[in-house]
């Protein structure tokens, strides 16, 4: 049964995403809608978790919740560009936050986020930033 009915092309396939949110709903929900694009998804509930996995997955997009308990997304990015700068390969990443802020934004992209998405947000807006993001 496909549930996302835009006319978006299922160009994620094959595509390797880790999806990280402790809000099992959203991390769910954005998980469903990769799979239909045919991506390969892991979905985890916590930054912890993301790098638990990271070596066996070996994900070619991180997209993650910024504000979670314990460690939050901005703590993932600073152990990710830790990574990348260890293997000297770089993984893009996607923050989906509730901060809509300029402020916010800029602190994201400061960090090392290539890009960011707002909640609620449009899964055709998620689709174009992997896109953009993944085949550049």
């Amino acid at each position: 049964m496909q549930v996302f009915t835009q006319n978006v092309q299922k160009s994620l396939t094959g595509l390797r995403v880790m999806v990280v949110d402790d809000v099992a709903d959203c991390r769910d929900v954005v998980e469903l809608y990769l799979n239909q694009m045919e991506a390969k998804v892991e979905a985890v509930a916590s930054a912890n978790d993301a790098l638990d996995i990271i070596d066996n997955f070996q994900p070619e997009l991180i997209i993650s919740d910024i504000y979670m308990p314990e460690q939050d997304g901005y703590w993932l990015i600073e152990q990710l560009n830790q990574l990348n700068t260890k293997s000297n390969h770089r993984i893009p990443t996607i923050a989906l936050t509730a901060a809509a802020k300029e402020v916010d934004r800029e602190r994201l992209m400061a960090a090392g986020y290539d890009g960011y998405l707002v909640k609620p947000f449009l899964f055709e807006d998620l689709n174009q930033l992997i896109t953009k993001l993944t085949r550049s």
